[in-house]
């Protein structure tokens, strides 16, 4: 299986836009081509559209935590 794996590709884009990203993302790319999509973001609007989402974050000793 193909993966496309991207580090924040939609920083600079308003919500509105980054949510047709999203569903073309998940229609086309991956529902149509069928490519797997890893993507990296800060943004909560591209978890709607996940089918599994891993949250990391980091305590006050800088350790990170995955969930």
């Amino acid at each position: 299986r193909k993966i496309l794996i991207s580090d924040e590709p939609f920083a600079h884009l308003h919500d509105s836009t980054l949510e047709k990203m999203a569903r073309f993302i998940k229609e086309i790319l991956c529902g149509k081509m069928g490519l797997q999509c890893c993507i990296v973001s800060h943004s909560t609007v591209l978890g709607n559209y996940a089918d599994q989402v891993i949250v990391v974050t980091r305590d006050e000793q800088g350790v990170s935590h995955v969930s």
